[in-house]
């Protein structure tokens, strides 16, 4: 949680746009029903993090551990199924010598292997996914891995170091499902190549999402304009801040990507990037906030002030 020395503090204390609690939770049980952003809840290297059964303190073995992330991407801290993450995403590599390779980061093997998720757990997790009403996202990096991730994810997500790879994008074709890219990393030039490129297999099979890949981005080089500007789907987020969600909401936003872990596992190399229980459950509230008050657009005469309406100073 946020001190209040944190520029991030004041994020939590705008005592929820002065509303009352019993208020806070009606407003909050009509705009979950009607909320709008695809939500995706990343699990990234997470699942590493020791967490302990609630019971007894033991720590869980990896797996229940990668379970526990796909309840918590649901529930938000929340109790309405309605409320949480739209799908939830894990990232798989099957062998972590030659993605290190391919990042020209060989020092980076052991790191890899340590998070590397096993295949065999790919069609549990996606079954878990499905079972709480949410979709079950993988992102690869290598083209043999494609294949090994398909018959489970509703969608397929790829990053943004593998933007400028069109042979790798074109992979994911054959199997018809949508992709989700981030293009973090991008001149101006290039992002205009994969606008061209959208364009040409389908605006419904291929979402875009604004992207810095920093981790965490400082909050100075968001830049969230890019959204509109160049028509993009969506925002994935690396600030690690509870309100940018919904900034990008605001900023044009349709899909959100947002990291998530535990309390503890500083050794997680996603940490300071992603949004521990109390702070994600904040992040959502606040998106639909962002969607509630961003209305439509038409001037209207709003319910709240049309009895102040026979005060209004007139010139006839």
């Amino acid at each position: 949680m946020n001190a209040p020395g944190d520029r991030l503090w004041w994020v939590n204390q705008y005592d929820r746009l002065a509303l009352s609690e019993p208020q806070w939770k009606k407003f909050k049980s009509v705009w979950i029903h009607a909320r709008r952003t695809y939500v995706t809840a990343e699990v990234g290297a997470s699942w590493i993090e020791p967490i302990g059964n609630a019971l007894t303190g033991e720590p869980l073995p990896p797996l229940e551990r990668a379970k526990v992330f796909v309840e918590y991407a649901k529930s938000g801290g929340h109790h309405d199924p309605n409320y949480g993450a739209s799908a939830v995403k894990f990232q798989y590599w099957s062998n972590s010598k030659k993605l290190a390779a391919k990042r020209r980061m060989p020092k980076y093997t052991e790191r890899y292997e340590r998070s590397r998720l096993p295949a065999e757990w790919l069609p549990i997790l996606s079954a878990l996914a499905k079972q709480r009403q949410m979709d079950f996202l993988c992102t690869t990096y290598v083209l043999e891995d494609i294949p090994i991730v398909a018959p489970y994810v509703s969608a397929f997500k790829v990053a943004s170091f593998e933007v400028m790879d069109f042979a790798f994008l074109e992979a994911h074709l054959p199997y018809k499902k949508p992709i989700f890219l981030s293009v973090g990393l991008t001149t101006a030039d290039e992002l205009k190549k994969i606008l061209a490129f959208r364009a040409k297999v389908g605006f419904d099979r291929l979402k875009l999402l604004h992207c810095v890949s920093a981790y965490p981005c400082p909050l100075d080089q968001v830049n969230l304009s890019v959204i509109r500007q160049y028509d993009l789907d969506g925002f994935s987020d690396h600030t690690g801040c509870q309100i940018m969600g919904a900034l990008a909401v605001l900023a044009g936003a349709k899909m959100i990507e947002v990291h998530i872990r535990s309390e503890f596992g500083m050794d997680n190399p996603d940490y300071p990037h992603s949004l521990p229980p109390d702070d994600y459950q904040t992040y959502l509230d606040n998106i639909l906030i962002a969607e509630a008050v961003i209305g439509k657009k038409k001037k209207i005469t709003q319910p709240a002030e049309a009895d102040n309406r026979q005060y209004m100073a007139r010139r006839e």
